[in-house]
């Protein structure tokens, strides 16, 4: 009995992270948007704190909600259906199709920022450039996948302290690519920097 009653206050706790790391995800994208930064000091102080959180907040959350158990078939089946085929079939409609429809027409497309950006570059900007030229955000479900197949390879492990360590060792390599300005094919590198907030969340849910 009060294993059921501490089950819903724990997802009230987890709903209440998820909501606020929405808010600032769009307070960022907003700012960003409207060149806020630019104009007011205080709220580019504000961008760069919540610039840092965010994500990280939605990669904790994730770690809280994992059960990793090793790799095996169908540990991977399971998150190709939940990550990868949502992530391809997002990719493919709205930044390769669309955009594609109103190139081959000589429209100028309202998804696209910079002009002259081809049909090639649009189908492998997801590979080369993390998804930046239409769909930023889809980044992280590529990263997400990523960090969790590493990860269940890690818990694999007979000595729990290393699957930590690994992580750790993971997010100094991701920041130090970050630092050298090296980007990894297929948004590897974000993977790497943000595994071990991955981790963290595992490592709370789990003492």
């Amino acid at each position: 009995m009060p294993h059921q009653q501490d089950k819903p206050n724990r997802m009230v706790w987890i709903d209440t992270a998820k909501g606020i790391g929405i808010l600032l995800v769009v307070f960022n994208h907003l700012s960003l948007y409207l060149h806020l930064s630019e104009t007011y000091s205080t709220i580019a102080l504000l961008d760069e704190i919540m610039g840092s959180i965010d994500m990280p907040i939605f990669f904790v959350i994730s770690g809280i909600l994992s059960k990793p158990q090793g790799i095996s078939f169908a540990f991977i089946n399971k998150k190709i259906k939940r990550l990868i085929i949502p992530f391809v079939l997002i990719y493919s409609i709205f930044s390769v199709i669309i955009p594609s429809l109103y190139i081959i027409s000589d429209t100028p497309c309202p998804l696209i920022i910079n002009n002259g950006i081809t049909i090639r570059r649009l189908l492998g900007d997801f590979i080369f450039n993390d998804c930046q030229i239409i769909n930023g955000p889809l980044w992280f479900l590529l990263s997400l996948f990523e960090i969790q197949i590493l990860f269940a390879l890690f818990s694999m492990s007979a000595n729990k302290s290393y699957m930590y360590l690994f992580s750790f060792l993971c997010g100094v390599i991701g920041l130090s690519l970050s630092y050298y300005s090296i980007n990894l094919y297929a948004s590897i590198d974000n993977a790497l920097t943000c595994l071990p907030y991955y981790a963290l969340g595992y490592y709370i849910i789990g003492t």
